[in-house]
C-alpha cells in the first residue's frame, strides 16, 4: 500500500509522471490492487488530496475495466465484497471532488452488480438520505449533515442514471419496479425541501431534482407509447406547474442580477440553475408522460405560464434593442437569461408539435390485434386535448400574439451578432446560418414560428403578410425599422411554405426586393450594416421562393444576384446561396444564364483571390 502511495504521489510530478502511471498500470492486474485504493481513501489524514483524489481516478476506473472482465486483473468475488462495503463508509467523504469519484464507483459497481449481488444498493442510499434527514432537526454539526446528504443524492442519482441506461427489457422491468417503490420518498423529500428553499440547501434540492427527473421519466412507462396513465406522474403534474410557475417569477431581472452585492451572486446563479433544470425536467415530462399531464389539467397552466413568460422576457427588454454597431441597433439577450428563453421556446414547441395532441400514432406501440382499439382511442383523446389547445391559443388571439412577438423580438439580429458581422462576415454567417437550430434563441424561435404557423394557417398567414405591407412604408435610413424590416422578411423567407398561397411574391419582388437590393451601386463602397441586414434578408427571400419567380423575371433576379458578389463576406456567401438555389430549380433556363456565365466566374474567381 506505501507503495502504491508513493507511485500516486509521483504521478503527480512531471518528471517522474510516465514512470509512476506505468507501474501503477502494471500493479493493475495484482490481486487485492482495488482494496489498496480504497484503503487509502479511507485513511483520510495519512495521504496528501491529491493523492486521494487520484486513488479515487484509479479506483472507479479499475471497476470499469476489471469487475466484470475473466482475463488476468479480474477481482475476485471476496475483493468485490471488500470495495462494495467500503465504498459505503466513505459515501461522507469531505472533499468534493473525491467524493464525486466515490459516487461514480457506486454507480459503476451498481450497473455491474444490481439486482444480483447487490440487490440492497439503492435502498442503502435512500437510507443514508433518511437517517440523515433525521439528524436535521438535532443539534450537532449541521454542515456535515448536509454534506453526507449531498454526497448520498450524488451517488443515488448517478446509480439512477447507469441503471435507467441499460437496454435490456428485463433490465427496464427491474428500473420501473425499483422506482415504482422508491417514488413516494424521494418525491416527498424532495417537496419538501422545494418549500423553503434556503441557500444551504441549494445543491441538495438540484441533486434530489435530477433522481426524481429519472424516477418520472424513465421509471415509468411513457403513457405517449401505450396511452396507460401512470398515477404518480399524473399526481405529481400540478405540483411541477406550480413550482416552476413560482421559481420563473422569482427569476430576477439581467438589471437587478448586475447591481446585486457580489456576496449574493452565487446564490442568484444557483436559483437560476435550479429553475432552468426544474423547466427542462417538465418539458421531459411533458414529452414523455403528455397524457398524464393533459389529465391532471395543468397542460393549459403550463401553456400559459410559458406564453406569459415569453411576454415577460421580451416585453422586459432583455430582447429589446440595447446596443449599436456602426449606426445599427440590435437586440441583446444576457449570457444568464439565454438559456432559459431557449429552454421556454422549445417546451411551447413541443406542446404544439406533440404527436399524441396531434393524433398521430408514430410513437404508439401497437400491439397486434389492439391496433384498432388503441388508434380509436388515441383519436379520441387527442379530440378532446386538441379543442383544449385550440380555445386556448384563439382566447385573446394569444398564437397571433405570440407569433407577433417572435418575429419583432427574436428575428431581430442581437448587437453581438452585428459586431460580428462587422469584424468577421464570413464568421457570422457560419453561426448564424449553420448553427443547430436548438443550441440558439433565434433558432428555436424560427422552430416555434413555424410550428405556429403550420398549425393555424389560415388565421395566421394573413397577420405574417400584413407585417410584411407595413414594412413597405418603413424608412430604412432609421436603423430600428431597418433591422424590424429583416426580421419581417426573415420571417416570410422561413414561412414560405405555409404563406404559399398567401403572398404574390411576383409583387414582392418588383416591388420590394429588386428596389432595396439593387439601390446600392457597386463600388459605392459598404453601405451602413442596418441597411446590408435588410438588403441580406431579401437575398434570403430570392432564395426560399424561388418556385413563385416568373420566367421572365430570372434575369433581372441574376443580374440582381450578381451585383451583390463583390461585397463584403456575409452578403457574398447569402447571394451564392440564393443564385445556387435558383440555378437548381427545376425551371432554371441555361439560355437566360449564358449571358451572364462570364462575369459569375469572373467575380467568383476574384473573391477566391480576395
Amino acid at each position: 500500500m506505501q507503495l502504491i502511495a508513493s507511485l500516486l504521489s509521483g504521478s503527480l510530478s512531471p518528471d517522474s509522471q510516465k514512470q509512476c502511471a506505468d507501474a501503477l498500470k502494471a500493479l493493475e492486474v495484482r490481486p487485492n490492487f482495488a482494496s489498496c485504493l480504497l484503503e487509502l481513501l479511507i485513511r483520510r489524514d495519512q495521504v496528501e488530496r491529491s493523492a486521494r483524489w487520484l486513488a479515487s481516478v484509479y479506483l472507479k476506473n479499475v471497476i470499469v475495466r476489471n469487475w466484470r472482465t475473466r482475463l488476468q486483473g479480474c477481482i475476485s468475488s471476496e475483493e468485490k465484497e471488500r470495495v462494495r462495503r467500503g465504498l459505503f463508509e466513505l459515501i461522507d467523504e469531505p472533499d468534493a471532488q473525491v467524493g464525486v469519484q466515490i459516487a461514480l464507483a457506486v454507480s459503476k459497481v451498481a450497473r455491474f452488480d444490481y439486482p444480483k449481488e447487490w440487490p440492497d444498493v439503492v435502498e442503502r442510499l435512500v437510507g443514508v438520505i433518511g437517517q440523515a434527514r433525521g439528524q436535521m432537526n438535532r443539534a450537532g454539526d449541521a454542515d456535515a449533515t448536509e454534506r453526507v446528504l449531498q454526497r448520498a443524492y450524488m451517488a443515488l442519482h448517478l446509480v439512477l442514471k447507469e441503471l435507467a441506461s441499460k437496454r435490456l427489457a428485463a433490465d427496464q422491468k427491474a428500473f420501473e419496479g425499483l422506482c415504482s417503490g422508491l417514488y413516494d420518498r424521494i418525491v416527498g423529500w424532495w417537496t419538501e425541501d422545494c418549500a423553503s428553499l434556503r441557500p444551504e440547501v441549494l445543491e441538495r434540492v438540484l441533486l434530489e431534482m435530477k433522481c426524481v427527473k429519472r424516477v418520472l421519466v424513465q421509471g415509468f412507462p411513457s403513457d405517449a407509447k401505450s396511452l396507460q396513465l401512470a398515477a404518480q406522474v399524473q399526481a405529481l403534474c400540478p405540483f411541477l406547474v406550480t413550482t416552476l410557475r413560482s421559481w420563473l417569477l422569482q427569476w430576477p431581472s439581467s438589471a437587478v442580477a448586475s447591481s446585486a452585492p457580489a456576496s449574493s451572486l452565487g446564490a442568484s446563479v444557483t436559483t437560476h440553475k435550479l429553475t432552468l433544470k426544474l423547466l427542462k425536467m417538465v418539458h421531459a415530462v411533458q414529452e414523455t408522460h403528455c397524457w398524464a399531464l393533459a389529465a391532471s389539467g395543468s397542460l393549459v397552466p403550463y401553456l400559459e405560464l410559458l406564453c406569459d413568460e415569453v411576454a415577460r422576457m421580451g416585453g422586459s427588454g432583455s430582447g429589446s434593442g440595447n446596443g449599436k454597431v456602426n449606426g445599427a441597433e440590435g437586440g441583446y439577450y444576457p449570457p444568464e437569461h439565454r438559456e432559459r428563453h431557449k429552454r421556454v421556446l422549445a417546451a411551447i414547441y413541443a406542446v404544439i408539435k406533440c404527436p399524441g395532441y396531434r393524433g398521430s400514432t408514430s410513437s404508439l406501440l401497437m400491439p397486434a390485434g389492439k391496433a384498432r382499439e388503441l388508434k380509436q382511442h388515441l383519436e379520441r383523446m387527442a379530440e378532446e386535448v386538441g379543442a383544449t389547445l385550440k380555445q386556448f391559443w384563439a382566447a385573446g388571439q394569444r398564437d397571433a400574439a405570440l407569433m407577433t412577438l417572435l418575429v419583432r423580438r427574436y428575428f431581430v439580429l442581437t448587437h453581438e451578432e452585428l459586431a460580428l458581422w462587422d469584424a468577421n462576415g464570413e464568421e457570422f454567417h457560419q453561426e448564424t446560418e449553420h448553427a443547430a437550430k436548438e443550441e440558439t434563441v433565434r433558432g428555436c424561435a424560427e422552430m416555434l414560428f413555424n410550428a405556429l404557423l403550420e398549425s393555424n394557417r389560415d388565421v395566421l398567414a394573413p397577420i405574417v403578410v400584413n407585417m410584411m405591407l407595413q414594412c413597405g412604408s418603413a424608412d430604412l435610413g432609421d436603423p430600428r425599422a431597418a433591422l424590424d424590416t429583416a426580421a419581417v422578411m426573415h420571417a416570410l423567407s422561413l414561412g414560405a411554405y405555409d404563406l404559399f398561397d398567401h403572398v404574390d411574391f411576383t409583387d414582392v419582388l418588383r416591388g420590394s426586393i429588386v428596389p432595396i437590393v439593387s439601390k446600392h451601386q457597386p463600388g459605392a463602397g459598404l453601405a451602413p450594416l442596418h441597411v446590408r441586414q435588410v438588403r441580406r434578408e431579401a437575398l434570403r427571400l430570392v432564395a426560399y421562393w424561388v418556385p413563385k419567380i416568373k420566367p421572365q423575371d430570372k434575369p433581372t433576379v441574376y443580374t440582381m444576384l450578381l451585383s451583390v458578389l463583390p461585397e463584403d463576406s456575409a452578403m457574398f456567401l447569402m447571394a451564392c446561396s440564393a443564385l445556387q438555389a435558383v440555378m437548381e430549380d427545376w425551371d432554371f433556363d441555361v439560355e437566360q444564364f449564358r449571358p451572364l456565365a462570364t462575369d459569375a466566374v469572373r467575380l467568383l474567381i476574384a473573391d477566391l483571390a480576395r
